[in-house]
């Protein structure tokens, strides 16, 4: 029986949430990968997200709802990042693909939200 030792890479993006819905590549990753893990954080304020990106659901995230109801948290069955600025103005990703040497997020903003979004990702393959 052979051994394949599992492929990790780690890294960030930053994302500004005024720009329009549209996809985005994540290249230098060195393989293709099977999950994709993300912490998002918007600049310079308390709104986060912790999830994770499958092709096949887009993945799943928890992310503060502080917008919404004071000190909650809301769970996103098909993104896994999703920002939250007010109960009319967001901004999500799902999984749209694994690449070959990264993978692709689906960015999909609603109202208008502003600001920045940094997002750590722990890829593994």
């Amino acid at each position: 029986m052979s051994y394949t030792p599992m492929k990790v890479k780690d890294g960030n993006t930053t994302k500004n949430m005024t720009d329009a819905s549209g996809n985005e590549s994540i290249t230098g990753v060195g393989f293709k990968p099977k999950v994709v893990f993300f912490t998002a954080v918007q600049t310079a304020t308390s709104k986060m997200s912790i999830g994770w990106g499958t092709v096949d659901t887009g993945g799943k995230a928890m992310a503060d709802n502080n917008a919404g109801a004071t000190g909650t948290w809301v769970g996103q069955p098909n993104q896994g990042i999703r920002a939250i600025q007010s109960p009319s103005d967001e901004y999500a990703a799902s999984m749209s693909s694994y690449d070959d040497n990264g993978f692709t997020l689906a960015w999909t903003k609603t109202g208008s939200p502003t600001g920045t979004l940094q997002v750590y990702w722990l890829a593994i393959g």
